[in-house]
């Protein structure tokens, strides 16, 4: 399976049936940064797609299947690291890609507080 190009544009972030902008954080991401799934987000299966939704802000975003198996590799705290290298071992995708394509999308989640770091 190809890994597909840049990261954030697979979700879409619905709110008041609105398309919002995601918030870009300057994360520092480093090989040891610790990322997990936030537990208060509530998760689904739609078809292919993963459903999240925040009960607090009322948003819900859906993640391709590539975006959701990337999360899923978050259900218990990973190093970077670790998530790199499980990525590099189930999608067609070259290191310099996925370094660019994931630092995106981990940002991209932590700033939806979809993920959390530490």
């Amino acid at each position: 399976m190809l890994f597909p190009p840049r990261g954030l544009r697979f979700i879409r972030i619905r709110h008041n049936h609105t398309l919002r902008p995601a918030r870009m954080t300057t994360l520092e991401l480093t090989e040891t940064t610790i990322l997990s799934r936030n537990p208060d987000m509530v998760t689904g299966t739609v078809d292919q797609d993963v459903m999240i939704m925040s009960i607090d802000s009322g948003q819900y975003f859906q993640l391709n299947p590539i975006a959701g198996a990337i999360l899923a590799l978050m259900e218990q705290p990973i190093a970077l690291r670790d998530l790199t290298l499980a990525i590099q071992q189930r999608f067609d995708v070259s290191p310099e890609v996925l370094a660019i394509e994931l630092t995106d999308f981990i940002r991209g989640l932590v700033s939806r507080k979809i993920i959390l770091v530490g």
